[in-house]
């Protein structure tokens, strides 16, 4: 089931991704909406967290729906919890934040290609993914890089080019893996008390 839902979801977000020259015209102000009248980087935070959402919305949706595929709850996931709030609020997006945020600063200073973006916060996401679940989200590296590459295109894609960002060197690309994934440590999310997960909730040791 995990293949069958990962591959859903990277043709979802390749769908969405052709359609952004439509949505996004021009990486002008003007042309986002409610986001308009807030800074660039108050926008770009914004709308990765807002895309999170919608992703795990998605994620969690699927999880509910493994007993469509005769699979017993704990089974067959790709969240931690089938509720929607415990997944956002004590998994996954309380987490990535501080990524985007590590992210608005790192645009801030360097003036990184959407596509060099997508990349490595994708290959962010393939580290941590392999930190929570083992080394078989190696295998499984393009799926995730699609999956979290894609929460932060279009914000990189919207981006000011006038925001007087420098092009980026080759060690910038280094750093830029490094702090997102170093970002969730100064969050305090440690302080938030532990949910039951998945395989917990169904009387399953969980590993993680």
């Amino acid at each position: 089931m995990c293949r069958g839902t990962d591959g859903g979801l990277s043709r979802l977000g390749l769908d969405c991704g052709r359609g952004d020259r439509h949505v996004w015209p021009a990486r002008s102000g003007a042309h986002l909406g409610p986001f308009a009248p807030a800074g660039w980087r108050a926008r770009f935070l914004l709308l990765a967290t807002l895309l999170a959402l919608v992703e795990e919305a998605i994620t969690t949706t699927l999880t509910n729906l493994a007993p469509l595929f005769g699979s017993r709850p704990g089974d067959a996931f790709i969240t931690a919890s089938t509720n929607y709030l415990e997944v956002v609020l004590y998994h996954s997006v309380i987490v990535i934040v501080p990524m985007f945020v590590a992210w608005a600063w790192l645009l801030s200073r360097w003036a990184f290609r959407t596509g060099w973006v997508v990349l490595l916060f994708g290959l962010d996401g393939v580290l941590a993914e392999a930190l929570l679940g083992g080394l078989g989200a190696v295998v499984m590296a393009p799926i995730w890089i699609f999956v979290y590459g894609l929460m932060i295109y279009l914000p990189a894609y919207t981006l000011p080019e006038d925001r007087g960002a420098r092009p980026p060197l080759v060690y910038h690309a280094f750093l830029a893996l490094v702090v997102p994934m170093l970002a969730p440590c100064l969050w305090p999310s440690s302080s938030i008390p532990s949910r039951p997960t998945c395989r917990t909730s169904a009387g399953i040791p969980d590993s993680t």
